[in-house]
């Protein structure tokens, strides 16, 4: 097949010139690039003719009441006891920050014109739904997964909800929900049973031009573990997600978080890039085996970096165990090794 693609409209001329030639001088650029990148990909898979061989939406409450008291670090395990605990306890609203959203299936099928051990197991692991009838699709990561790093489950996310988001897919999935609501109304609840619960919103249906989000969600040891690669450098996936800058968002609108959850309280919050108040804690972390020790650091009000040769006023740190990243007050954040850094002197007052 030809390639018709010319100069004129390359796809790195439309990167630096329409993606970063749209941003003020000396900004962190990556970011928005990766983005870009990832949401013309996302478009072009959601536009293909790829569908699903099978029923896309899948009543799973029988497998929920099976798998409701297994104690596991087991992903999929934890992904069943999670709706389970959002249902029985939380009417099936996962809240996570300020965010309401109901879980209405899990383990998702989306790949594969025909059914196939090689695609079988392509799911998405929670869909859940906003009010505004935006999807939300939960990569799920256990406590210990040293493996997949948070940007490794944005990706894993964002491939399972391009496919869902395909028309046939997104057809088939929106109309089983309809189905089973329907059916749900009917049904004499089982008390003994497990059922999953149905909010008392306005709108239950899918909209395909919605603000969709992929959201990774651990508890926080895993993010933790995953803050710094092996050799301590950090690795920084969190200035992806649309919570770490002001960063406008392409078409299809597409947001990627990070969460952290409690399983046992099945409470989450976002997992934010820790840019904090000088006065406010922050902690460094020592890896000790497959945990993370955390230990209380206060930050002073002000504080000074030194290059050797001048002492530069810093307004924003996020420390690091080795290394920390500031913001000079007057130049783009830079990343400097954290014995470099002292508090500022006290400033004498005026009388």
């Amino acid at each position: 097949m030809p390639n018709n693609t010319s100069p004129e409209n390359s796809p790195f001329r439309s990167w630096f010139r329409n993606c970063l030639g749209s941003l003020p001088g000396r900004t962190l650029e990556w970011p928005y690039l990766v983005r870009q990148i990832l949401a013309e990909e996302l478009q072009s898979l959601r536009t293909s003719d790829q569908y699903y061989g099978g029923s896309v939406f899948r009543n799973r409450d029988d497998r929920v009441h099976e798998h409701r008291t297994r104690a596991s670090e087991d992903e999929e395990i934890l992904v069943y006891k999670l709706y389970n605990d959002v249902h029985e306890n939380r009417q099936g609203i996962l809240t996570v920050g300020d965010m309401p959203v109901w879980l209405f299936t899990l383990q998702v099928p989306n790949q594969g014109k025909r059914l196939s051990s090689q695609t079988k197991g392509r799911r998405a692991d929670l869909l859940g739904l906003k009010q505004d009838g935006s999807l939300v699709l939960f990569e799920v990561k256990g406590p210990r997964n040293g493996q997949d790093s948070p940007l490794y489950g944005i990706l894993e996310g964002l491939d399972y909800l391009g496919c869902l988001l395909t028309p046939r897919n997104l057809s088939k999935l929106d109309d089983g929900l309809q189905e089973w609501i329907m059916d749900q109304d009917r049904k004499e609840p089982v008390t003994s049973r497990f059922s999953s619960k149905i909010p008392d919103w306005p709108k239950l249906s899918i909209d395909p031009q919605g603000n969709h989000s992929v959201i990774v969600l651990a508890p926080k040891s895993y993010f933790d573990l995953h803050l710094t690669d092996s050799n301590g450098r950090p690795q920084e996936w969190w200035l992806l997600s649309d919570r770490s800058s002001n960063i406008a968002e392409s078409e299809p609108r597409i947001s990627l978080r990070f969460a952290w959850i409690d399983f046992e309280r099945v409470t989450a919050e976002w997992f934010d890039p820790t840019i904090a108040p000088l006065d406010s804690p922050q902690s460094t972390k020592d890896h000790v085996g497959p945990e993370a020790v955390v230990h209380p650091v206060p930050l002073p009000r002000n504080l000074i970096w030194s290059d050797g040769k001048n002492d530069i006023p810093v307004t924003k740190v996020r420390y690091g165990k080795k290394h920390t990243r500031i913001q000079p007050s007057d130049g783009p954040p830079i990343l400097v090794k954290t014995n470099q850094l002292r508090p500022a002197p006290p400033i004498d007052p005026v009388l």
